[in-house]
């Protein structure tokens, strides 16, 4: 299975002008052609990507030759076929431990707010350092 995660709104974090749909096949416009990656934690952390939450999935499957394969499960190819989206809860069950940490961190707060566990922590730093209440 091949992933490409993208904004929530379908377009691709670095470029997309055109949302990603179901079903779908995309040829890149410019520049050398989609990132897609064979796991879940390759996608987290590169810049655009660190927060799981405020990405789409899809399972693509490349329709072109492969331009370049990387290491670590990353390849790049001009075509796509856009088969399905990928449910945040169904990566996390893959037993990607390094997702699941990445989900955990930047897991939205109980109130609403998109805060994560290293903003909380920083702020019980500084109130402390301040010994504000």
């Amino acid at each position: 299975m091949y992933i490409k995660a993208c904004k929530k709104d379908g377009t691709t974090v670095h470029g997309g002008r055109t949302p990603l749909k179901i079903g779908e096949e995309v040829d890149f416009e410019d520049g050398n052609g989609y990132l897609v990656k064979d796991f879940p934690s390759l996608i987290c952390g590169h810049p655009g990507f660190d927060n799981p939450y405020n990405l789409c999935f899809f399972e693509v499957e490349p329709r072109s030759e492969i331009e370049s394969n990387f290491s670590g499960g990353t390849l790049q190819c001009r075509k796509l076929f856009i088969k399905r989206v990928i449910q945040l809860d169904e990566l996390k069950e893959l037993g990607d431990r390094l997702f699941n940490e990445r989900c955990n961190f930047f897991e939205p707060s109980k109130y609403g707010r998109t805060t994560n566990k290293a903003i909380n922590r920083f702020v019980r730093f500084i109130k402390n350092l301040f010994n504000v209440k």
